[in-house]
C-alpha cells in the first residue's frame, strides 16, 4: 500500500472522529466487543477439544487430558509407582520364600530327631535282648542280632516312620498322642514276636540233617523284655510331642515375624495408609509335610 494512501485513511478516520465523536466511540466499542466475542469464542473451542480428548500417546505411554494435567510429570509419575510397586511386591516374595525355606529345613530336622530317637531307644532295646539270649546260652549270636533288627525295623520303626511323617501330633496333647496310638504301643510287643517266630521257622541252621533252624531262646529273651518295648515306644512318642510341639512354636514365631514384615512394607509403599488393611497376612501355622523333602 502507498504511504499517500495510509495517510489519507488516517486522515479520514480523525476527521470522522471530530465531525461525530459519539458515532466514532460507538463505533470502536463495537469492533473492541466484536473481537472479543471472536476471541472468547475460540477459547471455549480449545477449552471444549480439550475435554473431549482422552488422550494421546507418546511412544508406549498413554497421556490423559484435563484441566490440570502435565503430560511429562504423568509420565515421570506413574514410571516411579511401578517400580516401587514392583520394588514392594518383590521385598514381600524375597521374604515369604525365606521363610517357606525355613520352615522346610526345621521339618526336617524334626523329623531326624524324632527318628533319631525311636533308632537310639530301639538299638538299646535290642541290646539288651540280645545280652539276655547270650545270657541264656543262645547260639548263633550273628543270626539272631539280623533277625531281631529286622524284626524290629519292620513292625516298629517303620510304623513309628509313618507317625512322624503325618505330622498330627502337635495337634493334641501327650495325653491325646498316647491314646491316638495306643493299639500301636499294646501291639507292638505281639508283632514283633509274631514276625520274629515267622522268621525264625523258616531259617536254615548249617548241621548235618539240615533241619530248620528253631531258636526258642530269643523267643523267650524277647518275651522277657516285654516293658521295656512298651516303655521305648511310649518314651518315643512323648519325645516326638515334645519336639513337634517345639518346632510349631518356631514356626509361629518365624511368620509372626513375616506378617510384621509384610506390614512394615505395605506401609512404607503405601506411605502410612494403612487403616484398611488386613491384620494378618498367613494362613494357619503348620509345618510343611516331610514328603517335599528328602529323608
Amino acid at each position: 500500500m502507498e504511504p499517500t494512501a495510509t495517510v489519507s485513511n488516517i486522515q479520514a478516520i480523525t476527521d470522522f472522529a471530530i465531525r461525530s465523536p459519539g458515532l466514532f466511540m460507538a463505533t470502536v466499542a463495537f469492533i473492541c466487543i466484536l473481537v472479543f466475542g471472536m476471541l472468547f469464542t475460540l477459547y471455549k473451542i480449545i477449552i471444549y477439544i480439550v475435554n473431549h480428548t482422552k488422550g494421546f500417546k507418546i511412544g508406549d505411554k498413554e497421556l490423559k487430558m484435563g484441566d490440570d494435567s502435565d503430560p511429562i510429570q504423568e509420565v515421570v509419575k506413574n514410571t516411579e509407582n511401578i517400580a516401587k510397586f514392583n520394588s514392594t511386591i518383590s521385598a514381600v516374595i524375597r521374604e515369604s520364600i525365606q521363610t517357606g525355606y525355613n520352615h522346610c529345613e526345621r521339618r526336617q530336622r524334626l523329623f531326624d530327631s524324632q527318628m533319631g530317637k525311636v533308632l537310639e531307644n530301639f538299638d538299646m532295646a535290642q541290646t539288651l535282648i540280645l545280652d539276655t539270649y547270650i545270657s541264656n546260652n543262645g547260639l548263633n549270636t550273628d543270626t539272631a542280632k539280623a533277625l531281631l533288627n529286622y524284626c524290629i525295623n519292620k513292625t516298629i520303626i517303620h510304623k513309628f516312620r509313618d507317625i512322624c511323617i503325618a505330622d498330627r501330633l502337635a495337634e493334641k496333647t501327650k495325653d491325646g498322642v498316647l491314646e491316638m496310638n495306643h493299639q500301636f504301643i499294646e501291639n507292638a510287643f505281639t508283632d514283633l514276636r509274631i514276625e520274629l517266630r515267622r522268621l525264625i521257622n523258616y531259617s536254615v541252621k548249617e548241621s548235618s540233617n539240615n533241619k530248620s533252624y528253631k531258636d526258642e531262646i530269643l523267643i523267650s529273651s524277647v518275651d522277657t523284655h516285654r516293658d521295656t518295648i512298651k516303655r521305648f515306644l511310649v518314651s518315643s512318642l512323648e519325645f516326638a510331642y515334645d519336639a513337634a510341639v517345639s518346632a510349631l512354636g518356631e514356626v509361629e514365631a518365624d511368620n509372626k515375624k513375616l506378617n510384621n514384615t509384610i506390614k512394615q512394607l505395605l506401609n512404607i509403599h503405601l506411605e502410612g495408609v494403612t487403616d484398611n488393611l488386613q491384620e494378618e497376612w498367613l494362613g494357619s501355622n503348620t509345618l510343611p509335610p516331610n514328603y517335599v523333602m528328602g529323608r
